[in-house]
Protein backbone atom coordinates (compact mmCIF):
# COMPACT_ATOMS: atom_id res chain seq x y z
CA UNK A 1 0.00 0.00 0.00
CA UNK A 2 0.99 3.64 -0.44
CA UNK A 3 3.08 5.16 2.37
CA UNK A 4 1.27 7.72 4.50
CA UNK A 5 3.91 10.38 3.77
CA UNK A 6 2.37 10.93 0.36
CA UNK A 7 0.46 14.23 0.36
CA UNK A 8 -2.71 15.46 -1.33
CA UNK A 9 -1.78 19.14 -1.48
CA UNK A 10 1.65 20.24 -2.71
CA UNK A 11 1.94 23.64 -0.98
CA UNK A 12 4.41 22.31 1.59
CA UNK A 13 6.46 20.64 -1.13
CA UNK A 14 6.54 23.42 -3.70
CA UNK A 15 9.85 24.94 -2.55
CA UNK A 16 11.57 21.55 -2.58
CA UNK A 17 10.10 20.63 -5.96
CA UNK A 18 10.96 24.00 -7.49
CA UNK A 19 14.60 23.55 -6.49
CA UNK A 20 14.69 20.25 -8.35
CA UNK A 21 12.92 21.78 -11.33
CA UNK A 22 15.34 24.70 -11.50
CA UNK A 23 18.44 22.51 -11.36
CA UNK A 24 17.48 20.63 -14.54
CA UNK A 25 16.64 23.69 -16.65
CA UNK A 26 18.97 26.43 -15.43
CA UNK A 27 21.38 26.38 -18.38
CA UNK A 28 19.23 28.09 -21.03
CA UNK A 29 17.28 31.32 -20.36
CA UNK A 30 13.49 31.10 -20.26
CA UNK A 31 11.65 31.62 -23.57
CA UNK A 32 14.89 32.15 -25.49
CA UNK A 33 13.37 30.95 -28.83
CA UNK A 34 11.22 34.10 -28.84
CA UNK A 35 14.27 36.39 -28.74
CA UNK A 36 15.88 38.21 -31.67
CA UNK A 37 18.16 36.28 -34.00
CA UNK A 38 21.73 37.61 -34.11
CA UNK A 39 23.93 37.04 -37.17
CA UNK A 40 27.59 36.33 -36.42
CA UNK A 41 30.10 36.82 -39.27
CA UNK A 42 33.47 35.11 -38.78
CA UNK A 43 36.80 35.52 -40.59
CA UNK A 44 37.89 36.87 -43.96
CA UNK A 45 35.66 34.33 -45.72
CA UNK A 46 32.64 35.67 -43.82
CA UNK A 47 31.22 32.41 -42.53
CA UNK A 48 27.74 33.20 -41.25
CA UNK A 49 26.09 31.78 -38.11
CA UNK A 50 22.80 32.54 -36.32
CA UNK A 51 22.05 32.45 -32.60
CA UNK A 52 19.37 33.65 -30.18
CA UNK A 53 20.12 36.99 -28.55
CA UNK A 54 18.93 35.86 -25.11
CA UNK A 55 21.33 32.90 -25.17
CA UNK A 56 24.28 35.00 -26.33
CA UNK A 57 23.79 37.73 -23.73
CA UNK A 58 23.09 35.28 -20.89
CA UNK A 59 26.12 33.10 -21.56
CA UNK A 60 28.71 35.57 -22.84
CA UNK A 61 29.70 38.92 -21.23
CA UNK A 62 31.21 40.08 -24.53
CA UNK A 63 27.88 39.74 -26.36
CA UNK A 64 25.99 41.19 -23.38
CA UNK A 65 28.07 44.37 -23.78
CA UNK A 66 28.17 44.69 -27.56
CA UNK A 67 24.43 43.98 -27.92
CA UNK A 68 23.53 46.56 -25.29
CA UNK A 69 21.01 49.19 -26.35
CA UNK A 70 22.44 51.99 -28.47
CA UNK A 71 25.49 50.22 -29.87
CA UNK A 72 25.76 49.58 -33.60
CA UNK A 73 25.60 45.80 -33.18
CA UNK A 74 22.35 46.07 -31.22
CA UNK A 75 20.77 48.02 -34.07
CA UNK A 76 21.97 45.81 -36.94
CA UNK A 77 21.72 42.55 -34.92
CA UNK A 78 25.01 41.56 -36.52
CA UNK A 79 28.39 40.98 -34.87
CA UNK A 80 31.54 40.56 -36.96
CA UNK A 81 34.80 38.84 -36.00
CA UNK A 82 37.09 39.66 -38.97
CA UNK A 83 40.30 38.55 -37.23
CA UNK A 84 39.08 35.10 -36.21
CA UNK A 85 39.80 33.05 -39.30
CA UNK A 86 39.30 29.64 -37.70
CA UNK A 87 35.54 29.16 -37.79
CA UNK A 88 35.89 25.82 -36.03
CA UNK A 89 36.33 27.63 -32.72
CA UNK A 90 32.88 29.15 -33.14
CA UNK A 91 31.37 25.72 -33.82
CA UNK A 92 32.48 24.77 -30.31
CA UNK A 93 31.31 28.12 -28.95
CA UNK A 94 27.75 27.26 -30.05
CA UNK A 95 28.05 23.79 -28.55
CA UNK A 96 28.94 25.42 -25.23
CA UNK A 97 26.31 28.17 -25.05
CA UNK A 98 23.44 25.91 -26.12
CA UNK A 99 24.46 22.51 -24.73
CA UNK A 100 27.08 23.24 -22.04
CA UNK A 101 29.21 20.74 -23.94
CA UNK A 102 32.94 20.70 -24.58
CA UNK A 103 33.67 18.11 -27.29
CA UNK A 104 37.00 16.32 -27.59
CA UNK A 105 38.90 19.10 -29.35
CA UNK A 106 41.85 16.82 -30.09
CA UNK A 107 39.64 14.38 -31.99
CA UNK A 108 37.88 17.25 -33.76
CA UNK A 109 41.24 18.63 -34.89
CA UNK A 110 42.91 15.46 -36.19
CA UNK A 111 44.54 16.24 -39.51
CA UNK A 112 43.70 19.94 -39.34
CA UNK A 113 46.16 22.49 -40.71
CA UNK A 114 48.30 24.50 -38.30
CA UNK A 115 47.69 24.78 -34.59
CA UNK A 116 45.49 22.29 -32.75
CA UNK A 117 42.01 23.53 -32.10
CA UNK A 118 42.11 23.40 -28.30
CA UNK A 119 44.44 26.36 -27.76
CA UNK A 120 42.68 28.54 -30.35
CA UNK A 121 39.33 27.80 -28.73
CA UNK A 122 40.68 28.74 -25.29
CA UNK A 123 41.90 32.06 -26.71
CA UNK A 124 38.45 32.73 -28.20
CA UNK A 125 36.88 32.00 -24.80
CA UNK A 126 39.34 34.47 -23.26
CA UNK A 127 38.37 37.14 -25.81
CA UNK A 128 34.68 36.58 -25.05
CA UNK A 129 35.31 36.77 -21.26
CA UNK A 130 33.87 33.28 -20.66
CA UNK A 131 35.76 32.00 -17.62
CA UNK A 132 33.75 28.84 -17.05
CA UNK A 133 34.21 27.77 -20.67
CA UNK A 134 37.96 28.45 -20.41
CA UNK A 135 38.19 26.25 -17.32
CA UNK A 136 36.34 23.41 -19.03
CA UNK A 137 38.56 23.62 -22.12
CA UNK A 138 41.67 23.56 -19.93
CA UNK A 139 40.34 20.51 -18.11
CA UNK A 140 39.78 18.68 -21.41
CA UNK A 141 43.30 19.58 -22.58
CA UNK A 142 44.78 18.29 -19.35
CA UNK A 143 42.93 14.97 -19.61
CA UNK A 144 44.58 13.88 -22.84
CA UNK A 145 47.77 15.97 -23.23
CA UNK A 146 50.94 13.88 -23.43
CA UNK A 147 53.12 14.97 -26.30
CA UNK A 148 52.62 18.73 -26.67
CA UNK A 149 53.28 20.39 -30.04
CA UNK A 150 55.81 23.22 -30.19
CA UNK A 151 53.64 24.92 -32.80
CA UNK A 152 51.12 25.71 -30.07
CA UNK A 153 53.67 27.75 -28.18
CA UNK A 154 54.84 29.53 -31.36
CA UNK A 155 51.27 30.50 -32.20
CA UNK A 156 50.70 31.89 -28.71
CA UNK A 157 53.90 33.93 -28.96
CA UNK A 158 52.83 35.37 -32.32
CA UNK A 159 49.35 36.26 -31.06
CA UNK A 160 50.44 38.16 -27.95
CA UNK A 161 49.06 35.73 -25.36
CA UNK A 162 52.33 35.16 -23.46
CA UNK A 163 50.87 36.25 -20.11
CA UNK A 164 47.82 34.05 -20.31
CA UNK A 165 47.19 30.90 -18.34
CA UNK A 166 47.13 28.81 -21.51
CA UNK A 167 50.61 30.05 -22.47
CA UNK A 168 52.00 29.02 -19.08
CA UNK A 169 50.29 25.66 -19.33
CA UNK A 170 51.62 24.94 -22.85
CA UNK A 171 55.12 26.09 -21.87
CA UNK A 172 55.24 23.89 -18.76
CA UNK A 173 53.80 20.94 -20.65
CA UNK A 174 56.30 21.33 -23.50
CA UNK A 175 59.24 21.40 -21.07
CA UNK A 176 57.86 18.34 -19.30
CA UNK A 177 57.37 16.54 -22.63
CA UNK A 178 60.93 17.19 -23.80
CA UNK A 179 62.33 15.96 -20.49
CA UNK A 180 60.11 12.90 -20.15
CA UNK A 181 59.87 11.70 -23.77
CA UNK A 182 63.03 12.84 -25.63
CA UNK A 183 63.03 9.83 -27.95
CA UNK A 184 59.37 10.14 -28.83
CA UNK A 185 59.26 13.84 -29.57
CA UNK A 186 59.21 14.57 -33.28
CA UNK A 187 58.84 17.80 -35.17
CA UNK A 188 55.89 17.43 -37.53
CA UNK A 189 55.03 19.32 -40.61
CA UNK A 190 51.37 19.79 -39.70
CA UNK A 191 50.64 21.66 -42.93
CA UNK A 192 50.85 18.37 -44.84
CA UNK A 193 47.70 17.15 -43.12
CA UNK A 194 45.47 20.16 -43.58
CA UNK A 195 41.83 19.78 -44.39
CA UNK A 196 41.94 22.70 -46.83
CA UNK A 197 39.22 25.18 -47.72
CA UNK A 198 36.75 22.52 -48.83
CA UNK A 199 37.11 20.59 -45.57
CA UNK A 200 36.59 23.71 -43.47
CA UNK A 201 33.59 24.74 -45.54
CA UNK A 202 32.03 21.31 -45.03
CA UNK A 203 32.72 21.44 -41.29
CA UNK A 204 31.14 24.89 -40.93
CA UNK A 205 28.08 23.94 -42.97
CA UNK A 206 27.47 20.96 -40.67
CA UNK A 207 27.07 23.22 -37.61
CA UNK A 208 23.45 23.78 -36.62
CA UNK A 209 24.12 27.51 -36.07
CA UNK A 210 24.94 27.85 -39.79
CA UNK A 211 21.54 26.47 -40.86
CA UNK A 212 18.54 28.67 -41.81
CA UNK A 213 16.16 30.00 -39.14
CA UNK A 214 12.64 28.56 -39.12
CA UNK A 215 9.72 30.57 -37.73
CA UNK A 216 7.27 28.52 -35.66
CA UNK A 217 3.88 30.15 -35.01
CA UNK A 218 2.00 28.74 -32.01
CA UNK A 219 -1.55 29.10 -30.73
CA UNK A 220 -4.49 31.32 -31.56
CA UNK A 221 -2.48 34.41 -30.62
CA UNK A 222 0.22 33.39 -33.14
CA UNK A 223 3.21 33.61 -30.83
CA UNK A 224 6.39 33.41 -32.90
CA UNK A 225 9.47 31.35 -32.10
CA UNK A 226 12.72 31.05 -34.05
CA UNK A 227 14.78 27.87 -34.23
CA UNK A 228 17.64 26.47 -36.30
CA UNK A 229 16.38 24.27 -39.12
CA UNK A 230 19.13 21.70 -38.58
CA UNK A 231 18.08 21.25 -34.95
CA UNK A 232 14.43 20.76 -35.87
CA UNK A 233 14.98 18.11 -38.54
CA UNK A 234 17.62 16.35 -36.43
CA UNK A 235 15.30 15.94 -33.44
CA UNK A 236 11.85 15.45 -34.96
CA UNK A 237 10.69 13.21 -37.84
CA UNK A 238 7.66 15.52 -38.12
CA UNK A 239 9.84 18.54 -38.90
CA UNK A 240 12.09 16.42 -41.09
CA UNK A 241 9.07 15.75 -43.28
CA UNK A 242 7.33 19.13 -43.27
CA UNK A 243 10.56 21.09 -43.82
CA UNK A 244 11.40 19.07 -46.90
CA UNK A 245 12.21 21.47 -49.78
CA UNK A 246 9.23 20.09 -51.71
CA UNK A 247 6.79 21.08 -48.95
CA UNK A 248 5.29 24.55 -48.60
CA UNK A 249 6.64 24.86 -45.06
CA UNK A 250 10.11 23.86 -46.20
CA UNK A 251 10.15 26.52 -48.89
CA UNK A 252 8.89 29.27 -46.57
CA UNK A 253 10.79 28.05 -43.47
CA UNK A 254 7.63 28.64 -41.47
CA UNK A 255 5.39 26.15 -39.62
CA UNK A 256 2.11 26.88 -37.80
CA UNK A 257 0.64 25.06 -34.79
CA UNK A 258 -2.68 26.87 -34.14
CA UNK A 259 -3.99 24.31 -31.61
CA UNK A 260 -0.91 23.89 -29.43
CA UNK A 261 0.25 25.82 -26.37
CA UNK A 262 3.30 28.00 -25.90
CA UNK A 263 4.09 26.14 -22.67
CA UNK A 264 4.51 22.91 -24.66
CA UNK A 265 6.80 24.58 -27.18
CA UNK A 266 8.88 26.17 -24.43
CA UNK A 267 9.56 22.62 -23.25
CA UNK A 268 10.22 21.51 -26.84
CA UNK A 269 12.96 24.08 -27.39
CA UNK A 270 14.47 23.32 -24.00
CA UNK A 271 14.71 19.68 -25.06
CA UNK A 272 16.17 20.08 -28.56
CA UNK A 273 18.80 22.60 -27.46
CA UNK A 274 19.81 21.29 -24.02
CA UNK A 275 18.26 17.78 -23.66
CA UNK A 276 16.55 18.93 -20.45
CA UNK A 277 12.96 18.36 -19.34
CA UNK A 278 11.33 20.64 -16.73
CA UNK A 279 10.49 18.97 -13.43
CA UNK A 280 7.05 19.37 -11.86
CA UNK A 281 6.79 21.37 -8.63
CA UNK A 282 3.03 22.11 -8.73
CA UNK A 283 -0.16 20.60 -10.15
CA UNK A 284 -0.17 23.36 -12.80
CA UNK A 285 3.27 22.25 -13.97
CA UNK A 286 2.04 18.66 -14.09
CA UNK A 287 -0.67 19.81 -16.52
CA UNK A 288 1.99 21.54 -18.63
CA UNK A 289 4.09 18.36 -18.77
CA UNK A 290 1.10 16.32 -19.94
CA UNK A 291 0.44 18.85 -22.72
CA UNK A 292 4.07 18.65 -23.75
CA UNK A 293 3.80 14.83 -23.85
CA UNK A 294 0.95 15.19 -26.34
CA UNK A 295 3.08 17.56 -28.46
CA UNK A 296 5.95 15.06 -28.34
CA UNK A 297 3.55 12.39 -29.59
CA UNK A 298 2.53 14.65 -32.48
CA UNK A 299 6.17 15.38 -33.35
CA UNK A 300 7.09 11.65 -33.19
CA UNK A 301 9.68 12.07 -30.42
CA UNK A 302 9.49 8.97 -28.14
CA UNK A 303 12.65 9.75 -26.16
CA UNK A 304 11.20 13.12 -25.17
CA UNK A 305 7.85 11.52 -24.27
CA UNK A 306 9.57 9.03 -22.01
CA UNK A 307 11.42 11.77 -20.14
CA UNK A 308 8.05 13.35 -19.33
CA UNK A 309 6.63 10.03 -18.17
CA UNK A 310 9.60 9.60 -15.82
CA UNK A 311 9.11 13.12 -14.44
CA UNK A 312 5.36 12.72 -13.97
CA UNK A 313 5.79 9.36 -12.28
CA UNK A 314 8.32 10.88 -9.90
CA UNK A 315 5.82 13.60 -8.95
CA UNK A 316 2.94 11.14 -8.50
CA UNK A 317 5.05 8.96 -6.23
CA UNK A 318 5.25 11.92 -3.85
CA UNK A 319 1.87 13.63 -4.38
CA UNK A 320 -1.60 12.18 -4.87
CA UNK A 321 -2.84 12.03 -8.46
CA UNK A 322 -5.55 14.68 -8.93
CA UNK A 323 -8.81 13.72 -10.73
CA UNK A 324 -8.59 16.98 -12.74
CA UNK A 325 -5.64 15.51 -14.63
CA UNK A 326 -7.60 12.44 -15.66
CA UNK A 327 -10.45 14.72 -16.80
CA UNK A 328 -7.96 16.47 -19.09
CA UNK A 329 -6.59 13.14 -20.30
CA UNK A 330 -10.11 11.94 -21.18
CA UNK A 331 -10.62 15.07 -23.28
CA UNK A 332 -7.25 15.14 -25.03
CA UNK A 333 -5.55 11.74 -25.08
CA UNK A 334 -6.62 8.44 -26.62
CA UNK A 335 -7.43 5.88 -23.93
CA UNK A 336 -5.08 3.35 -25.51
CA UNK A 337 -1.99 5.57 -25.10
CA UNK A 338 0.50 4.95 -22.25
CA UNK A 339 0.09 8.35 -20.58
CA UNK A 340 -3.65 7.86 -20.21
CA UNK A 341 -3.19 4.38 -18.77
CA UNK A 342 -0.58 5.60 -16.30
CA UNK A 343 -2.88 8.38 -15.07
CA UNK A 344 -5.94 6.10 -14.90
CA UNK A 345 -4.15 3.42 -12.91
CA UNK A 346 -2.41 5.90 -10.62
CA UNK A 347 -5.76 7.43 -9.68
CA UNK A 348 -7.14 3.96 -8.93
CA UNK A 349 -4.09 3.13 -6.81
CA UNK A 350 -4.42 6.33 -4.79
CA UNK A 351 -8.13 5.74 -4.18
CA UNK A 352 -7.52 2.16 -3.07
CA UNK A 353 -4.68 3.05 -0.70
CA UNK A 354 -6.65 5.41 1.58
CA UNK A 355 -9.99 6.57 0.15
CA UNK A 356 -11.08 8.28 3.39
CA UNK A 357 -8.30 10.84 3.72
CA UNK A 358 -8.90 12.83 0.53
CA UNK A 359 -9.98 16.45 0.88
CA UNK A 360 -13.28 18.03 -0.21
CA UNK A 361 -11.79 19.54 -3.40
CA UNK A 362 -10.52 16.10 -4.36
CA UNK A 363 -13.99 14.61 -3.88
CA UNK A 364 -15.57 17.33 -6.03
CA UNK A 365 -13.07 16.75 -8.82
CA UNK A 366 -13.76 13.01 -8.62
CA UNK A 367 -17.48 13.66 -8.90
CA UNK A 368 -16.91 15.72 -12.07
CA UNK A 369 -14.74 12.93 -13.47
CA UNK A 370 -17.33 10.23 -12.84
CA UNK A 371 -20.02 12.36 -14.49
CA UNK A 372 -17.82 12.88 -17.55
CA UNK A 373 -18.84 9.66 -19.26
CA UNK A 374 -21.65 7.28 -18.38
CA UNK A 375 -19.46 4.19 -18.54
CA UNK A 376 -16.57 5.59 -16.45
CA UNK A 377 -17.74 4.66 -12.92
CA UNK A 378 -17.63 0.93 -13.73
CA UNK A 379 -14.02 0.70 -15.05
CA UNK A 380 -12.78 3.03 -12.30
CA UNK A 381 -14.52 0.91 -9.63
CA UNK A 382 -12.99 -2.27 -11.03
CA UNK A 383 -9.58 -0.60 -11.24
CA UNK A 384 -9.80 0.51 -7.59
CA UNK A 385 -10.71 -3.01 -6.47
CA UNK A 386 -8.00 -4.50 -8.67
CA UNK A 387 -5.37 -2.06 -7.34
CA UNK A 388 -5.57 -3.68 -3.89
CA UNK A 389 -4.04 -6.84 -5.35
CA UNK A 390 -1.29 -5.05 -7.31
CA UNK A 391 2.13 -5.32 -5.67
CA UNK A 392 3.63 -2.07 -7.02
CA UNK A 393 2.01 1.28 -7.68
CA UNK A 394 2.11 2.39 -11.35
CA UNK A 395 4.27 5.46 -10.66
CA UNK A 396 7.13 3.25 -9.44
CA UNK A 397 7.33 1.56 -12.86
CA UNK A 398 7.41 4.38 -15.43
CA UNK A 399 9.36 2.24 -17.91
CA UNK A 400 6.20 0.18 -18.47
CA UNK A 401 4.59 3.32 -19.92
CA UNK A 402 7.46 4.29 -22.19
CA UNK A 403 6.96 4.71 -25.92
CA UNK A 404 9.27 2.65 -28.12
CA UNK A 405 9.93 3.78 -31.68
CA UNK A 406 8.23 1.60 -34.30
CA UNK A 407 6.88 -0.75 -31.62
CA UNK A 408 3.39 -1.13 -30.10
CA UNK A 409 3.32 -0.02 -26.48
CA UNK A 410 3.11 -2.61 -23.71
CA UNK A 411 0.92 -0.72 -21.22
CA UNK A 412 -2.27 -2.60 -22.11
CA UNK A 413 -5.89 -1.35 -21.76
CA UNK A 414 -7.95 0.17 -18.97
CA UNK A 415 -9.93 -3.09 -18.69
CA UNK A 416 -6.80 -5.16 -17.95
CA UNK A 417 -6.58 -6.64 -14.45
CA UNK A 418 -2.80 -7.06 -14.63
CA UNK A 419 -0.76 -3.84 -14.62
Amino acid sequence: MKPQSKVVATADRVEENQAAATSSTKWLPTAFPSSTIITIIVGSKKHSFSAHKDVLTAKCPFFANCLASGLEESVSNTVTFPDDDDSRCFLHFFQWIYHEAVPDLYEADKGARGLSLDVKTWVLADKLCMLEWQDRIMTEIGKRTKLIQASKLLWLLENGSQKSMIFRFVWDQLVWTLARYPKHYRKKDEAEHGTGANGLRKLVSSCFAASPIVTIIVGAKRHCYAAHKEKLIEESPFFRLCLNPQMKEGQANEVEFPEDSCVSFDSFFLWIYSRNVPSAATQTEVAGMMKAWVLADKLCMPEWQNKFVDGLADFWRRCVFQPQHLIWLFDNVDQSLPLFLLGFRQLAWDLSSDPGRHQDDYAKELEVLLAKQEYLPVPILFAVVNAKDIAKEPATRPEKYHVRANEPHQAGRIEDTEW
